[in-house]
């Protein structure tokens, strides 16, 4: 199991962020999804992928769909919380993909995804970090793991908190959005060690104890991160709704800047 993402989902269900009846919508899903979200509390849901390759049984007691992120078919606020557990990355669209799960989401969506920062531009260019997820694709013998979970290896799209926030921000322009951000150092040692060039493994171990304490003195160097974002209902000073609910601008707002009646 993946501790990290473990906990930062138990933490959100015992502070009572996620509830027992909440329903959740897993994007990019896999079995993995399930064991998590069964040891952190968490009872329903649908886990969908973008093709048939988990099969329903193997996510049960949660449903299994078959959704492609980019253009998810349920209605807006369909579900309590969106997740997804670096899966956005293997996406041709990823910001698409991100604005899909807020729009489907009524309470906030929860984003794993590999983090974009100086220290992990550096792993990338010595090889330590892949830039296209090649392994991903041997370990499937070729016939996915890549782009849309297809056979090419996708590019690994590093966002930044920050980013991830900006895209909601200008896809929800009406709310006031704010997030929560924690961050995970993780080393894939399985893809080093599958790396006929050893250099990089012999890198990473050289390296591992100093990451450790850089984790701990600047977090946001780390290469992985959760971010959560609540779905907010508060819109900006300068919005009001109208008698039919419409959001529209506030005139009194606005007559700061001069404008005529």
């Amino acid at each position: 199991m993946d501790d990290f993402y473990y906990q930062s989902v138990k933490t959100l269900v015992d502070r009572g962020d996620i509830a027992a009846d909440h329903k959740l919508l897993v994007v990019c899903g896999t079995e993995l999804d399930r064991e998590v979200l069964i040891a952190a509390g968490c009872k329903l849901g649908v886990i969908s992928n973008v093709d048939a390759s988990v099969p329903a049984t193997a996510v049960q007691p949660f449903e299994h769909a078959q959704q492609d992120v980019e253009t998810l078919t349920y209605a807006n606020d369909s579900f309590d919380w969106v997740l997804v557990h670096h899966g956005l990355h293997h996406c041709r669209a990823p910001h698409r993909a991100l604005t899909e799960m807020y729009r489907v989401a009524s309470r906030g969506i929860i984003v794993f995804e590999p983090c974009r920062n100086a220290l992990v531009d550096i792993g990338r260019r010595l090889k330590v970090g892949q830039e296209y997820e090649v392994h991903a694709v041997a370990a499937n013998q070729l016939t996915s793991g890549g782009a849309n979970n297809e056979a090419i290896p996708n590019y690994v799209y590093r966002f930044t908190a920050d980013e991830i926030v900006s895209s909601i921000r200008a896809y929800a322009p009406e709310y006031e959005i704010k997030a929560q951000v924690d961050y995970h150092m993780e080393i894939h040692w399985h893809d080093l060690r599958a790396k006929q060039d050893r250099r990089p493994l012999w890198l990473a171990r050289l390296a591992y104890p100093f990451l450790r304490l850089l984790m701990w003195v600047r977090p946001s160097l780390a290469n992985t991160m959760c971010v959560v974002i609540p779905k907010s209902a508060t819109l900006h000073p300068w919005l009001k709704r109208d008698e039919t609910g419409q959001v529209v601008p506030d005139d009194n707002w606005f007559k700061q800047f001069g404008r005529s009646e």
